[in-house]
């Protein structure tokens, strides 16, 4: 069973508040791409991984970035799209035509902070269920507003998750699950919302507490308090 992995890191980082997109920013002296690419670059599934960025990001990333790194899977760049769901799209047909793969894992290259053993429980998800997220349970109470912003509902929060990424599938399945979405005019926010709606099982599993998504610039700072507490345990 045969793993590939995208990397999206075709963000324009607009909540982030400065000129350099946030994944090509450094902490600890290491670009935050690279963070995700050293653990794909472990997980002896995953047999190859792309980066979906902006066409003009194309040299930077190959030659600023990889270049300077030793890797093995990164088998090349796909451009990305104005949306996030249409450079899912463009990855995943870039896949279906040159790639053997069988599975494929959708990653934000803005959560850093994933780990070897965390990724190889989505593959176990994935290879049981056909589709696995990761996601923690939300505790805070949620609820529903109308367009007046006035309360409609308060949905159960003990069956709500916030989700996360890496997210996995069976890769013929979730390029048909886009292709349906994308002629239908759906834009999901993540690519189980597309899983789901061909009928596909989506199994959920416990996230990880330190795979924030990097959005504002205090995030880099939780992300530099999480490696510590990381290399401590290590230690």
């Amino acid at each position: 069973m045969s793993f590939a992995a995208i990397i999206l890191s075709a963000g324009s980082s607009t909540r982030f508040g400065r000129e350099v997109e946030k994944q090509y920013l450094s902490i600890n002296g290491k670009p935050i791409l690279m963070y995700s690419v050293d653990i794909f670059e472990q997980v002896s599934e995953i047999n190859e991984y792309y980066i979906v960025a902006k066409n003009e990001k194309f040299d930077f990333i190959t030659r600023d970035i990889i270049s300077r790194y030793r890797v093995k899977k990164f088998r090349g760049m796909i451009e990305g799209g104005n949306l996030r769901c249409n450079s899912v799209m463009n990855a995943l047909h870039h896949l279906t035509a040159n790639s053997k793969s069988e599975f494929v894992l959708i990653h934000d290259s803005a959560r850093p902070l994933i780990t070897i053993g965390f990724v190889g429980e989505i593959i176990s998800g994935v290879k049981e269920f056909g589709g696995c997220i990761p996601g923690l349970p939300v505790t805070d109470t949620i609820k529903e507003t109308d367009s007046s912003e006035l309360i409609k509902a308060t949905p159960d929060r003990t069956r709500l998750f916030a989700v996360q990424t890496p997210q996995g599938f069976r890769l013929k399945e979730l390029y048909r699950a886009y292709l349906k979405g994308m002629t239908e005019g759906f834009e999901g926010t993540d690519d189980a919302a597309y899983f789901e709606r061909i009928g596909e099982k989506v199994k959920v599993i416990k996230g990880l507490y330190s795979n924030l998504k990097i959005t504002y610039p205090a995030d880099i700072e939780l992300a530099k308090i999480f490696l510590r507490e990381r290399e401590h345990e290590n230690n």
